[in-house]
């Protein structure tokens, strides 16, 4: 992997089924209230989210975080799928890397 350092955080490529994608490193709610997998809580800091949450495209066995726009990798055996994170922490530390719900293709939970 390849790091990059920029303004928002941490950027990296990474490599999933032979393709190179930009990334950041996924850091999870480690709240003892943190429910993994809830649409009710962030995933990143555990606080609940309203309806207006951004969400996060989640994969390499849950440490990375790529682009929206990355769709083809959707089906990769470390694909996590999507994760919502609430308006602070998405601008706070996933600006750019997230997408409404309506945004979603195929969102079905």
């Amino acid at each position: 992997m390849l790091y990059l350092s920029v303004d928002l955080g941490m950027w990296m490529k990474v490599e999933i089924e032979g393709v190179n994608v930009e990334a950041i490193p996924m850091v999870w709610s480690d709240s003892e209230n943190a429910e993994q997998g809830s649409e009710k809580q962030c995933a990143h800091c555990s606080r609940k989210v309203g309806k207006t949450c951004q969400w996060v495209h989640v994969v390499d066995g849950g440490a990375s975080v790529i682009l929206p726009d990355e769709r083809r990798l959707d089906d990769s055996s470390g694909d996590m799928y999507w994760h919502p994170i609430g308006n602070t922490c998405a601008k706070k530390y996933f600006n750019g890397f997230t997408v409404k719900r309506e945004d979603i293709p195929d969102l079905d939970i």
